[in-house]
């Protein structure tokens, strides 16, 4: 992956000490208190979102306001958190570029707990969007937020097909 996100393989805990203080358009964050059925909901949706719209940043452990909230356990069950993750994006159709960085407590006065990470994920432009993710539903980014979009997906089925003034007229 030589996309911009790519950068987040060697990144510390210190480089997340400057993440923006809100999520973007590129960076999407998730409380350590979210329960782990919805990350996994939210990592496969932010996932289609972010293929489908040039890429991005998802990081888990984090609050809504970009800052370390203790971060979230290093495994779930017996199975290694970047086995999970991993398992979790095969579920997207069709699994683009990602890059994976797990972060632990590695500088004094941490705010990572022991036993517990951050999880960075960062998706790189797509070439075969769209990307449908584990509900069947293709998403894009639009400022902030991760959505269902449909229109979108006309659009870009109706440059490859005859029916283009037949659907998207007027979009």
């Amino acid at each position: 992956m030589t996309e911009r996100y790519r950068f987040v393989e060697n990144w510390t805990e210190e480089d997340l000490l400057t993440i923006p203080q809100e999520e973007t358009e590129s960076f999407e964050y998730k409380s350590s208190q979210t329960p782990i059925d919805k990350l996994k909901e939210k990592i496969s949706v932010a996932a289609s979102a972010f293929w489908n719209s040039g890429g991005g940043i998802f990081i888990a452990g984090v609050n809504d306001s970009g800052k370390i909230d203790g971060g979230i356990l290093e495994s779930i069950g017996r199975q290694d958190i970047r086995d999970w993750t991993d398992q979790i994006l095969t579920s997207v159709e069709p699994i683009g570029n990602y890059a994976i960085k797990v972060i632990s407590n590695e500088i004094n006065n941490s705010l990572i707990q022991d036993n517990h990470i951050v999880l960075v994920i960062s998706f790189g432009e797509s070439v075969i969007a769209p990307h449908m993710a584990y509900d069947k539903k293709y998403y894009v980014r639009a400022g902030a937020h991760s959505g269902p979009e449909i229109i979108f997906l006309l659009k870009l089925f109706a440059r490859e097909g005859d029916y283009k003034n037949q659907c998207c007229a007027g979009y």
